[in-house]
């Protein structure tokens, strides 16, 4: 197919009789600049195509990776809880041994264990601290990769519609082509310039 029908744009050329060939050329000469913006926005929306489609395998590795840490946490988290759950236990299992032999509790030992009590407790409070750490460490990471992910979506949606647009803008110079088919010529000027 002939390179200048290239995009549906279709030229004319004057009949003969009806004028010389300079009315041709200047037709031809005045649609290039047309042909060019038409050119030029098929390579640009060609760009932000391919930009929109290298922008997605990023996204999904930060999706995965997010993902990959959050289960990290939430295994920490389960881990921190079981370990509190077995403390509660030990100190549950020891006061019934205790009540069930009425055992007699020196100073001593009575001064000992309250000792070993009050470890348990910080021990279970840097526990529930280091809980609460991961978890707000996880929520700021969610946040992070949920903003990213609708920041991404919405330059995407602006460069579909920026190359919508172009090819709006396009579409009524093929037109302008298409109509001009065949269009007479007055003193050697088309009738019908672009």
């Amino acid at each position: 197919m002939d390179s200048r029908h290239q995009l549906g744009v279709h030229y004319y050329s004057i009949s003969a009789g009806a004028g010389t060939g300079t009315g041709q050329m200047r037709h031809q000469q005045s649609c290039l600049p047309q042909q060019a913006d038409i050119s030029s926005a098929d390579s640009q929306s060609r760009i932000y195509s391919h930009n929109i489609t290298a922008g997605e395998p990023e996204l999904l590795r930060q999706l995965q990776l997010s993902q990959r840490q959050h289960e990290d946490i939430s295994s920490a988290d389960s881990n921190s809880r079981r370990k509190i759950h077995a403390i509660a236990e030990e100190r549950k299992f020891r006061k019934r041994e205790a009540n069930r032999a009425h055992i007699e509790i020196g100073e001593d030992d009575l001064e000992a264990r309250q000792v070993e009590i009050e470890q348990l407790k910080l021990e279970n409070q840097s526990l529930r601290q280091e809980n609460a750490w991961q978890k707000k460490q996880f929520d700021d990471l969610k946040m992070k990769y949920e903003a990213q992910h609708v920041a991404l979506e919405a330059e995407i949606r602006g460069l579909k519609d920026k190359y919508i647009k172009l090819l709006e803008k396009s579409n009524p110079l093929v037109e302008n082509f298409n109509q001009a088919s065949g269009c007479a010529s007055v003193n050697g000027h088309p009738q019908n310039p672009c």
